[in-house]
């Protein structure tokens, strides 16, 4: 895991800049992890300005919250939340996009970055997380690894071709468990490596 990848929630007088860079880091990300779930034409389509404008108002509009991991100054990995407003209902947050850059993937760098989202929700009160993902996707795997429960499925037009799509959900103390002993293991096993 880098041991240099510094983990934060962004102020609000930071949205707009933010925005932008998220707005690129999801683009360049969803190409590698949504093959098979949008057409190239759709999101050769997609617009950095259009998303960083629609980033920008989803955080003024909706409570929303972003924590965010820089490495070497870059930024690698954002999570966006808000308070939840749709179904189901008895989950007080929403995971809203999750992503990290394909090349720092599996190094430790989503645990520790969803787990400070996590910590986030649980100091304003929050005691379940649900997200919505393309079922069959590599997040959905992720997710379930961490111990989300599939709560129901549906299907949409998201990206220009149908879809189904999982909505899962996790009790927020229970992730929080689940993550630290997600980033102890990783440790155990890089002192390994180091070490051989």
């Amino acid at each position: 895991m880098p041991a240099d990848v510094i983990i934060r929630l962004i102020e609000q007088s930071e949205h707009e800049l933010m925005s932008l860079l998220t707005a690129r880091l999801y683009l360049d990300t969803i190409a590698v992890s949504y093959q098979g779930f949008c057409t190239p034409e759709n999101l050769s389509a997609r617009n950095v300005w259009t998303e960083a404008s629609e980033c920008h108002e989803w955080l003024k509009g909706s409570q929303g919250r972003m924590t965010v991991a820089h490495l070497d100054g870059r930024l690698v990995g954002y999570a966006a939340y808000c308070p939840n407003r749709e179904e189901p209902r008895d989950y007080d947050w929403a995971l809203e996009g999750f992503f990290v850059r394909p090349e720092v993937q599996a190094r430790g760098v989503g645990t520790r970055l969803l787990g400070a989202a996590v910590d986030d929700m649980a100091a304003a009160g929050g005691k379940r997380l649900v997200v919505a993902t393309f079922a069959s996707s590599q997040a959905e795997r992720y997710y379930l690894a961490t111990g989300a429960q599939l709560l129901f499925e549906t299907s949409n037009e998201y990206f220009g071709q149908p879809n189904r799509v999982s909505f899962l959900g996790w009790e927020l103390d229970q992730l929080a468990r689940h993550l630290c002993s997600r980033l102890s293991s990783q440790s155990r096993q890089t002192q390994r490596e180091e070490g051989a």
